[in-house]
């Protein structure tokens, strides 16, 4: 009986020594991967005095690095594209549990899909899956149903198969960052790019209660903390949309929205837009110019 206890023994501990070696293997994949951003953030580096968050609309249209030049304020985007306001609300999260907490939160909102299920704004897994190296990211996926409980406990569990030859990642022309975490568009332009004149309601039945919820989290998470939140409306190349800044204005406790200068006809110009929902280069310094005017101004 002692002789089987043992070899039980033995093979445990070299069960879990094998293991710990896939942790190595974990950390490599993450060195693969060219956006460091959220793993800057996990270690603590981070602390900034003013965050951009938002979708594609927040690292194309607004330049922290224009912030950070002509305001007192440190910034830094932590804007994801293609993310939803549910996966803002985790960077969030992440970057107050390992980081100083900013003194201002710029929200850029996707108008109007901000609360709505659209299959081009999701819960950026993808960007979580390279860091599962550390364990409050494992976690995280676990919870969400992504992630077998089996990985809590081995490091084998945390890996696929495509993790053992992972190659480095290349960041394509949407993807490149500046060394603040910004990617404003090439002014290339659609000649085909027609300017929408015609006003959509609002369909308040369209949203959706998870993403109202991570709303009011971030907003709860900014008063807990002291940190002054903003809602940053950039434009697109069609009317703005009333209602949807009405709703907006109904369910947040302060009243600190910056929309775009619609009266400004810079923004009915094709020529510095990239598409309908996104400026290029000259629109996203234009527009930035008018956030630091705001900024300036409430110090």
């Amino acid at each position: 009986m002692k002789h089987y206890l043992k070899q039980i023994v033995v093979f445990s501990l070299l069960f879990f020594l094998i293991d710990k070696c896939f942790y190595f293997q974990l950390s490599h994949k993450a060195d693969q991967e060219f956006d460091k951003r959220l793993e800057y953030v996990l270690n603590g580096i981070m602390s900034k005095e003013l965050l951009v968050l938002g979708s594609s609309r927040g690292v194309h249209d607004v330049s922290a690095r224009m912030i950070d030049s002509a305001t007192s304020f440190s910034a830094y985007n932590l804007s994801y594209r293609g993310s939803n306001v549910t996966f803002q609300e985790f960077v969030l999260s992440t970057y107050l549990k390992y980081n100083k907490a900013p003194k201002i939160v710029l929200l850029v909102v996707d108008d109007d899909a901000e609360f709505k299920e659209v299959s081009s704004l999701q819960f950026r897994y993808d960007r979580l899956y390279p860091l599962q190296n550390y364990n409050y990211i494992n976690n995280e996926l676990v919870n969400k149903g992504k992630e077998s409980v089996l990985s809590r406990i081995f490091y084998l569990a945390r890996l696929r198969h495509t993790d053992i030859f992972a190659k480095k990642n290349e960041p394509n022309e949407f993807e490149e960052l500046n060394e603040l975490g910004d990617n404003l568009l090439s002014v290339k332009n659609n000649p085909n790019l027609e300017f929408k004149a015609d006003i959509v309601a609002y369909d308040r039945s369209d949203e959706v209660k998870s993403k109202l919820e991570s709303f009011y989290k971030i907003q709860e998470l900014c008063k807990d903390n002291g940190i002054k939140l903003c809602y940053i409306f950039p434009p697109n190349f069609k009317t703005f949309n009333n209602q949807f800044c009405k709703r907006i204005e109904e369910i947040v406790e302060e009243n600190a929205i910056v929309k775009y200068n619609t009266n400004d006809e810079f923004y009915l110009n094709k020529e510095n837009f990239r598409d309908e929902s996104h400026l290029n280069k000259k629109g996203a310094e234009h527009f930035t110019n008018e956030i630091i005017s705001f900024l300036n101004k409430s110090k």
